[in-house]
Protein backbone atom coordinates (compact mmCIF):
# COMPACT_ATOMS: atom_id res chain seq x y z
CA UNK A 1 0.00 0.00 0.00
CA UNK A 2 1.45 3.38 -1.02
CA UNK A 3 -1.10 6.26 -0.84
CA UNK A 4 0.67 8.84 -1.12
CA UNK A 5 2.81 9.17 -4.03
CA UNK A 6 5.19 12.22 -3.62
CA UNK A 7 5.52 14.30 -0.42
CA UNK A 8 6.48 17.74 0.52
CA UNK A 9 6.05 18.96 3.83
CA UNK A 10 2.24 18.88 4.03
CA UNK A 11 1.88 18.32 -0.04
CA UNK A 12 1.42 15.06 -1.51
CA UNK A 13 0.41 13.64 -4.55
CA UNK A 14 -1.89 10.81 -4.31
CA UNK A 15 -1.41 7.57 -5.80
CA UNK A 16 -4.90 6.82 -6.34
CA UNK A 17 -5.05 9.91 -8.23
CA UNK A 18 -2.47 9.19 -10.39
CA UNK A 19 -3.62 5.90 -11.05
CA UNK A 20 -7.10 7.09 -11.90
CA UNK A 21 -5.72 9.27 -14.13
CA UNK A 22 -3.18 7.06 -16.20
CA UNK A 23 -6.75 5.02 -16.69
CA UNK A 24 -8.59 7.38 -18.05
CA UNK A 25 -5.97 8.37 -20.65
CA UNK A 26 -5.51 4.77 -21.77
CA UNK A 27 -9.13 4.08 -21.93
CA UNK A 28 -9.54 7.62 -24.08
CA UNK A 29 -6.36 6.50 -25.74
CA UNK A 30 -8.15 3.33 -26.97
CA UNK A 31 -11.13 4.50 -27.94
CA UNK A 32 -9.68 7.05 -29.82
CA UNK A 33 -7.60 4.41 -31.95
CA UNK A 34 -10.35 2.64 -32.44
CA UNK A 35 -12.97 5.14 -33.71
CA UNK A 36 -10.27 6.27 -36.30
CA UNK A 37 -9.89 2.02 -37.52
CA UNK A 38 -13.60 2.53 -37.86
CA UNK A 39 -13.80 5.20 -39.60
CA UNK A 40 -15.68 7.24 -37.20
CA UNK A 41 -15.56 11.11 -36.15
CA UNK A 42 -12.60 10.80 -34.17
CA UNK A 43 -13.42 14.79 -32.22
CA UNK A 44 -16.38 13.87 -31.63
CA UNK A 45 -15.64 10.62 -29.92
CA UNK A 46 -12.75 12.45 -28.08
CA UNK A 47 -15.46 14.89 -27.10
CA UNK A 48 -18.25 11.68 -25.80
CA UNK A 49 -14.83 10.71 -23.48
CA UNK A 50 -14.31 14.03 -21.94
CA UNK A 51 -18.47 14.34 -21.11
CA UNK A 52 -18.92 10.40 -20.03
CA UNK A 53 -15.46 11.26 -17.68
CA UNK A 54 -16.64 14.42 -16.59
CA UNK A 55 -20.21 12.65 -15.78
CA UNK A 56 -17.93 9.26 -13.92
CA UNK A 57 -16.04 11.47 -11.93
CA UNK A 58 -19.53 13.54 -10.27
CA UNK A 59 -21.89 10.51 -10.64
CA UNK A 60 -19.21 8.56 -8.33
CA UNK A 61 -19.19 11.92 -5.72
CA UNK A 62 -22.79 12.34 -6.05
CA UNK A 63 -23.48 8.36 -4.89
CA UNK A 64 -21.15 8.64 -2.22
CA UNK A 65 -23.16 11.36 -0.83
CA UNK A 66 -26.23 9.65 -1.14
CA UNK A 67 -24.59 6.45 -0.16
CA UNK A 68 -23.18 8.09 3.10
CA UNK A 69 -26.22 11.07 3.41
CA UNK A 70 -26.58 10.15 7.55
CA UNK A 71 -22.90 10.87 7.77
CA UNK A 72 -22.47 13.88 5.34
CA UNK A 73 -25.51 14.97 7.17
CA UNK A 74 -24.44 14.46 10.71
CA UNK A 75 -20.76 15.67 9.83
CA UNK A 76 -21.43 18.77 6.69
CA UNK A 77 -17.84 19.92 6.99
CA UNK A 78 -16.68 16.07 6.09
CA UNK A 79 -18.43 16.94 2.81
CA UNK A 80 -14.96 18.19 1.70
CA UNK A 81 -13.73 14.63 1.23
CA UNK A 82 -15.61 13.71 -0.85
CA UNK A 83 -13.44 15.95 -3.14
CA UNK A 84 -10.23 13.44 -2.00
CA UNK A 85 -12.53 10.64 -2.72
CA UNK A 86 -12.89 8.63 -5.69
CA UNK A 87 -16.85 7.76 -4.93
CA UNK A 88 -18.78 5.04 -5.94
CA UNK A 89 -18.69 3.38 -9.05
CA UNK A 90 -21.74 2.65 -9.97
CA UNK A 91 -22.86 6.25 -9.64
CA UNK A 92 -20.03 6.75 -11.99
CA UNK A 93 -21.49 4.11 -14.60
CA UNK A 94 -24.69 4.97 -14.10
CA UNK A 95 -23.80 8.79 -14.69
CA UNK A 96 -21.47 8.40 -17.28
CA UNK A 97 -24.18 5.81 -19.65
CA UNK A 98 -26.75 8.46 -19.32
CA UNK A 99 -24.56 10.92 -20.59
CA UNK A 100 -23.21 8.89 -23.36
CA UNK A 101 -26.47 7.93 -24.73
CA UNK A 102 -27.66 11.16 -24.71
CA UNK A 103 -24.25 12.24 -26.42
CA UNK A 104 -24.41 9.76 -29.26
CA UNK A 105 -28.02 10.52 -29.33
CA UNK A 106 -27.46 14.12 -30.12
CA UNK A 107 -24.68 13.92 -32.77
CA UNK A 108 -26.75 10.84 -34.11
CA UNK A 109 -23.23 8.45 -33.46
CA UNK A 110 -23.65 5.01 -33.96
CA UNK A 111 -24.52 4.18 -29.87
CA UNK A 112 -24.07 -0.25 -30.40
CA UNK A 113 -20.83 -0.02 -32.02
CA UNK A 114 -19.06 3.02 -29.92
CA UNK A 115 -20.38 0.88 -26.90
CA UNK A 116 -18.88 -2.24 -28.42
CA UNK A 117 -15.43 -0.43 -29.02
CA UNK A 118 -15.79 1.25 -25.52
CA UNK A 119 -15.95 -1.92 -23.63
CA UNK A 120 -12.46 -2.68 -23.81
CA UNK A 121 -11.15 0.79 -22.76
CA UNK A 122 -14.01 1.19 -19.52
CA UNK A 123 -12.76 -2.98 -18.71
CA UNK A 124 -8.82 -2.01 -18.93
CA UNK A 125 -9.59 1.29 -17.18
CA UNK A 126 -11.05 -0.53 -14.32
CA UNK A 127 -8.59 -2.68 -13.86
CA UNK A 128 -6.01 0.21 -13.97
CA UNK A 129 -8.04 1.93 -11.16
CA UNK A 130 -8.24 -0.74 -9.06
CA UNK A 131 -4.21 -0.90 -8.66
CA UNK A 132 -4.92 2.99 -7.42
CA UNK A 133 -7.33 1.88 -4.83
CA UNK A 134 -5.63 -0.92 -3.54
CA UNK A 135 -2.10 1.59 -3.62
CA UNK A 136 -5.01 4.06 -1.39
CA UNK A 137 -5.90 1.07 0.99
CA UNK A 138 -9.34 0.82 0.04
CA UNK A 139 -11.57 -1.89 -0.87
CA UNK A 140 -9.52 -4.48 0.91
CA UNK A 141 -11.74 -7.49 1.34
CA UNK A 142 -11.62 -9.61 4.32
CA UNK A 143 -8.67 -10.36 7.03
CA UNK A 144 -7.07 -13.26 5.75
CA UNK A 145 -4.26 -16.08 7.22
CA UNK A 146 -3.45 -16.94 3.59
CA UNK A 147 0.06 -16.63 2.97
CA UNK A 148 -0.87 -14.06 -0.14
CA UNK A 149 -2.46 -12.02 1.72
CA UNK A 150 -1.69 -8.48 2.20
CA UNK A 151 -1.21 -6.08 5.94
CA UNK A 152 -2.27 -2.60 5.19
CA UNK A 153 -0.37 -0.55 8.13
CA UNK A 154 0.03 3.34 6.39
CA UNK A 155 -2.00 5.18 9.32
CA UNK A 156 -2.70 7.78 6.64
CA UNK A 157 -4.71 5.33 4.65
CA UNK A 158 -6.72 3.84 7.48
CA UNK A 159 -7.49 7.74 8.45
CA UNK A 160 -7.91 8.45 4.98
CA UNK A 161 -10.50 5.16 4.06
CA UNK A 162 -10.56 4.04 7.34
CA UNK A 163 -9.14 0.15 6.59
Amino acid sequence: MFPRLIQIGSFYIPTYGVILAIAYLVGIWMLRRKAREEGLPEQKIFDLSLYILAAAILGAKLLLVIVEWRHYMENPRSLVEVLRSGGVFYGGLIAATAVGIWYMKKHRLPAWKIADMGAPSIALGEAIGRWGCFAAGCCYGKPTESPLGVTFTDPFANEAVGT
